[in-house]
């Protein structure tokens, strides 16, 4: 195939993505790719293959297009920020690495602020997720999830004063207030990640989620329970007890 039909397979695999036929979008980005010389282009045609690829469900292979998008084109700022988001949902120790360079590249994108800080504090690295969440914090003061992040990263660095006075004024803000859908996901994310660690034995980390998913979404009992089972593990009875009987309160029967 002559190199300048390259560009066709790529407008077609784009067509077809947008369709949803995306086995058929992946044949043509493959053709583009292989008869496109130069660097900077087959690095955005990987990319564009690994969006296609993560659309799919495929992410192994979106996590290999992705790497050699980069590796093609350093600069390709997008391409790490995808990278990094799978990395941090497979818990790969790379993800760190991955989204700092997507922040150096992206400094006013708030997906990356925020992934890189609660990817810091998962990892038990508060102190450095301070900078990120707080950067996410400023590109987007009504982001709920990201200030409940951040006072987490706050009180995890031993700032308890900022941690309290932030942690507060949201609690405040949450009485009456119905739950938007990002923090709805970020409280689902936080109370699998409280799954993930009990299985690990971690029952403290555990905890530590569980609870901060309850900061996000407070009514929501599901949230608050696997709280007080974890301080029950814990051997802590008498806190669990008491958030037993709160839960009890709020759903009679």
């Amino acid at each position: 195939m002559s190199p300048s039909l390259a560009p066709a397979h790529e407008g077609l695999a784009l067509s077809l993505a947008l369709d949803g036929d995306l086995d058929e979008a992946l044949t043509h980005f493959s053709f583009a790719i292989e008869h496109t010389p130069d660097p900077p282009s087959r690095a955005r045609l990987h990319y564009l293959r690994g969006k296609a690829y993560a659309q799919a469900e495929r992410v192994n292979a979106a996590a290999d297009d992705f790497e050699k998008a980069v590796a093609l084109n350093p600069t390709l700022a997008p391409a790490y920020l995808e990278w990094g988001r799978i990395l941090t949902e497979s818990a790969d120790q790379e993800a760190v690495a991955v989204l700092s360079k997507a922040a150096e590249l992206m400094p006013q994108n708030y997906d990356v602020q925020y992934l890189l800080g609660t990817q810091l504090l998962n990892d038990g690295d508060a102190q450095r997720a301070l900078a990120p969440l707080r950067r996410a914090v400023e590109l987007r003061p009504a982001d709920r999830a990201a200030s409940y992040s951040l006072g987490r990263a706050l009180r995890a660095a031993g700032r308890r004063d900022e941690a309290r006075d932030r942690l507060a004024a949201l609690a405040s803000e949450s009485a009456g207030r119905a739950v938007s859908e990002s923090e709805i996901n970020e409280a689902g994310r936080l109370n699998n990640l409280g799954f993930q660690q009990e299985a690990q034995g971690d029952y403290t980390a555990a905890l530590s989620s569980y609870e901060a998913a309850v900061e996000i979404a407070p009514e929501a009992i599901r949230f608050r329970r696997n709280a007080a089972l974890a301080l029950c593990r814990l051997d802590r009875w008498q806190e669990a007890k008491v958030r037993l009987r709160q839960i009890l309160r709020m759903a009679p029967g």
